[in-house]
């Protein structure tokens, strides 16, 4: 791997600087991190005194934690966010004094556990990304805040087997659909796309798009409310599907998909468990994979039997999967990705399809409503 054969050198952003001694345990561990995130790379045998890069958490990986790193490894932890994530190939005690010399450090020995490491690694990422909302505008960064808070709530939540927080939903995502009337809805954009939980950023670009839709076609208060929390909550069965296959970087197999498939009939057990929920909400959720030519799942509903509000969603959801940035692949354009829904007959409503390219392309609430 080159990047682990010499100094890294200032370019563009990485998501991970590995600081490293060259070993076998290292460059495995590269490969692994390499899978999934943007990797920079530096290694400490060869020039003790690392160069800054751009890049939102650090990772250490030895086969043993020397003396001579710590003073390279203190000076760049500094720039980030999180603590640094240290991976050392054994156990000893002088390895261990010298982690504790870094309050805060995250430790994990050999053999790692693969989910474990992703895991760490992404939550040191998503500490820096959310770090950085604090250049933002007020609002922007308090709606930012909010909504994360929440659905790291709701996965809480979900996982214990308890009721969803609905009031703090209901209030962040009245933080988000007020900061999208704010001036500067491209550096709330950009701040998200910073983040690494892909169905939290996945859930905050559908209901920005559907929220902003919806306003040009002229939905108000709280209907536009409904909207932005169905918009919020639509991908909420997600959290019953195993980590290792929404976080797959490649193609899922036939089994994947089929499990992943299933997320729409947990959202509808979990939203069902809610009480007071409005229906149209729920709809939104368990829905909005159906196809208007009743290919689609999980119930195989058809033309009528799909609303509009789904028919909207299902819109914004596709238009986010095509133009949103995968591991490997660079996500669409939002004109090619306008172009393969507006090909999608008997899926997509097509009138819709056209009114939201107006939207995304005219950027106008007369051209959508035209």
């Amino acid at each position: 791997m080159s990047e682990l054969a010499s100094p890294i050198k200032v370019g563009p952003a990485k998501d991970v600087l590995l600081l490293h001694d060259g070993s076998p345990f290292a460059k495995t561990v590269a490969r692994l991190l390499a899978l999934d995130y943007r990797l920079g790379g530096h290694n400490l045998e060869r020039d003790p005194a690392p160069a800054a890069v751009s890049a939102q958490a650090l990772v250490c990986c030895f086969s043993r934690f020397r003396s001579r790193y710590l003073a390279g490894v203190r000076a760049l932890a500094q720039r980030f966010a999180a603590p640094p994530v240290v991976l050392l190939a054994a156990q000893s005690s002088q390895s261990l004094k010298l982690v504790e010399e870094m309050p805060g450090t995250v430790c994990l020995f050999e053999p790692l556990n693969f989910a474990t490491l992703k895991q760490t690694v992404k939550q040191a990422l998503n500490t820096g990304a959310e770090a950085a909302w604090s250049k933002l505008q007020p609002q922007n960064r308090q709606a930012l805040q909010a909504s994360s808070q929440s659905f790291q709530s709701c996965f809480a939540a979900s996982a214990r087997g308890e009721p969803l927080p609905v009031e703090q939903v209901f209030a962040a995502c009245r933080a988000v659909k007020d900061s999208f009337a704010g001036a500067n809805f491209g550096e709330w954009l950009s701040a998200l796309q910073l983040h690494h939980d892909r169905s939290y950023r996945h859930s905050m670009l559908v209901c920005a798009s559907l929220t902003q839709f919806c306003q040009t076609l002229g939905v108000r208060d709280a209907d536009l409310e409904r909207v932005t929390v169905g918009g919020f909550l639509h991908d909420i069965g997600k959290f019953k599907v195993p980590l290792d296959i929404l976080d797959k970087p490649g193609a899922l197999d036939a089994t994947e998909e089929a499990a992943l498939q299933r997320h729409p009939s947990f959202s509808r057990d979990i939203l069902l468990a809610e009480t007071g929920l409005d229906p149209s909400i729920i709809e939104m959720a368990v829905q909005h994979h159906e196809n208007l030519d009743g290919s689609g799942y999980p119930d195989g509903l058809t033309g009528e039997q799909i609303s509009d509000l789904v028919r909207l969603t299902a819109v914004a959801d596709v238009f986010t999967l095509l133009t949103e940035d995968q591991t490997r692949q660079a996500g669409r354009t939002p004109e090619a990705a306008l172009e393969v829904m507006a090909n999608a007959r008997g899926h997509l409503d097509l009138e819709l399809v056209r009114r939201f390219r107006a939207f995304v392309l005219d950027g106008g609430a007369d051209a959508a409503a035209a």
